[in-house]
């Protein structure tokens, strides 16, 4: 997974955004560690629910107050699969909103869909370990009526660039992001790098 700030000595704590719900296992997981995890369970704050009812100015309005208790710039963003729920305004009001929030060395972590394909995107997540996932079907949680694949993600998400992704079960992509610069290469794509992010999932 995103976790290579964690590592190594740290004057400061690692800043860590986890979009929540929070998980026992991710708070139990994160104890070890010199870091402030800040979650903001943003399924279930009303931007899920009111988004197709706001312009891309009030959706980034009802963002940056989901996200106020963020006071530092990242390390590591933990976005599961929550931008599957969002049409693209939204992706792109929380985009806006991000940017604020990341650093240069800030890394993200999430899940899209293979193209052509509809996951569900109906779990909570948690870490179990450094390399092992837990996720956990919800039925409370509405499907992901805007899946996207990691183009489009990448695409949406202009804040980040691929860094490299795994394929997962039931048409999801796992995909790790790292800050874009102006400088940067094209994203690579799946095809090119295989290499997997967390060994192993959970149920």
């Amino acid at each position: 997974m995103a976790l290579q700030p964690l590592h190594g000595a740290r004057a400061a704590p690692a800043h860590i955004l986890d979009v929540g719900p929070a998980m026992p296992q991710t708070l139990a997981f994160f104890k070890r560690f010199n870091c402030r995890l800040h979650v903001a369970d943003l399924l279930d704050c009303g931007i899920v629910a009111h988004q197709h009812h706001l312009d891309e100015q009030a959706l980034a309005a009802r963002f940056a107050d989901a996200l106020s208790m963020v006071n530092a710039p990242l390390d590591i963003c933990l976005l599961w699969d929550f931008p599957n729920h969002l049409a693209p305004p939204a992706v792109q009001a929380f985009n806006r909103v991000l940017r604020r929030l990341i650093k240069p060395e800030t890394l993200a972590h999430g899940f899209c869909s293979v193209k052509q394909t509809r996951p569900t995107m109906r779990h909570r997540y948690a870490i179990l370990k450094a390399d092992e996932i837990l996720r956990q079907e919800d039925a409370a949680i509405p499907p992901g009526a805007h899946p996207y694949s990691q183009q489009q993600l990448v695409k949406a998400l202009r804040t980040f660039i691929f860094e490299r992704g795994a394929l997962r079960s039931e048409g999801r992509v796992e995909i790790l992001l790292r800050t874009a610069r102006a400088d940067a290469d094209p994203p690579a794509f799946l095809t090119k790098d295989p290499r997997p992010l967390s060994a192993a999932h959970r149920r």
